[in-house]
């Protein structure tokens, strides 16, 4: 019995060869898995528990079955530039790679923080070693703790450190008619009660569009005139943050003035996120008979962004009529 690790797609891909006449295909599923750090002493090892592996076995002749595995497996953090990986330490062999600078001999999983292909660590340690200028021999090792994201990554059978954006950037385009299309973005603010106390109520959003173009955390780049093509709304995380502010964002296009209608206007809206093009969004096709023209808005999508900084895109793609861009759009 002879076992061979491959990759394909977002799964392990598990070749079991039976006398080279069995085949079986594996998921790797982390929904239910707990990892840790487990030595002071050894700062970029990490246990991961319970990491479940379905497996599809098919053997000529009998009925085809699935087999599940759970497998605990120890990782050594390592470095390649500014990203932190896990990498698995099979048949007590250590890979060669650059150990990560980070601690995670403290760090654990928290419960409710893991998923089908991602871990969350807390309390990894930032050791920063700040020198007296005036004494040499006197140094000051700070540690600040850290919450950390990773994915799993099936390509290179290894977990890797996921960055949180620091920029949403959306564009909207259109053709000649309609004449003027307006992009509208609702999101969620907060109120200074004083100098120390933020109140952040999820009832209470800000709306960025042409008469209105400035959030604490969002802007529309606009012309002298707000007929001026595209238009662009950058998402900012709040000032001295590390992440965007977490809630539900909401992007519409709404039909202000000119002939046809959104479906045949040739828009086209672009989303990025961080320096990367996420998705590029169309009028749908479905209900154009419902369209009237002017005041027709178009709710393209919403974006949750998690308390971690992370950013879940939900297309919505509906159309609604006779839309009033200040009252109704929030």
């Amino acid at each position: 019995m002879i076992y061979k690790r491959l990759l394909y797609g977002s799964s392990l891909v598990v070749f079991l060869f039976l006398s080279q006449l069995a085949f079986a295909q594996s998921t790797v599923d982390f929904a239910h898995s707990r990892g840790f750090g487990i030595l002071p002493e050894r700062p970029d090892l990490v246990q991961i528990d319970n990491i479940r592996i379905d497996t599809i076995v098919h053997i000529p002749f009998e009925v085809e079955r699935v087999e599940t595995v759970y497998y605990n497996i120890l990782l050594k953090a390592c470095e390649s530039g500014n990203t932190i990986y896990l990498e698995p330490i099979l048949s007590g062999e250590e890979p060669s790679c650059v150990p990560s600078r980070l601690d995670f001999s403290a760090s654990f999983t928290p419960e409710g923080m893991t998923s089908f292909d991602r871990l969350q660590f807390n309390n990894v340690l930032l050791h920063t070693v700040v020198m007296d200028p005036l004494n040499p021999q006197q140094v000051t090792v700070t540690s600040e703790p850290r919450n950390l994201i990773f994915r799993y990554d099936s390509i290179m059978v290894r977990l890797i450190q996921v960055t949180t954006p620091q920029q949403i950037a959306i564009s909207l385009n259109w053709g000649e008619n309609p004449r003027d299309l307006d992009a509208h973005l609702t999101g969620p603010t907060c109120v200074k009660q004083d100098e120390f106390d933020l109140m952040c109520d999820p009832n209470n959003r800000f709306h960025i569009y042409f008469r209105s173009s400035n959030a604490d955390i969002a802007s529309m780049e606009i012309g002298e005139f707000s007929e001026t093509k595209p238009e662009k709304i950058i998402i900012r995380p709040p000032e001295g943050a590390n992440t965007l502010r977490p809630g539900i964002y909401r992007y519409v296009v709404h039909h202000f003035v000119g002939t046809e209608n959104i479906a045949n206007s040739g828009a086209v809206v672009r989303l990025y996120i961080g320096d990367e093009p996420a998705r590029v969004f169309t009028p749908p096709p479905d209900y154009i008979q419902f369209l009237s023209g002017e005041y027709d808005a178009w709710t393209v999508f919403e974006l949750l962004v998690t308390s971690e900084g992370m950013v879940e895109i939900i297309p919505i793609q509906r159309y609604d009529r006779n839309v009033n861009p200040v009252a109704d759009i929030y």
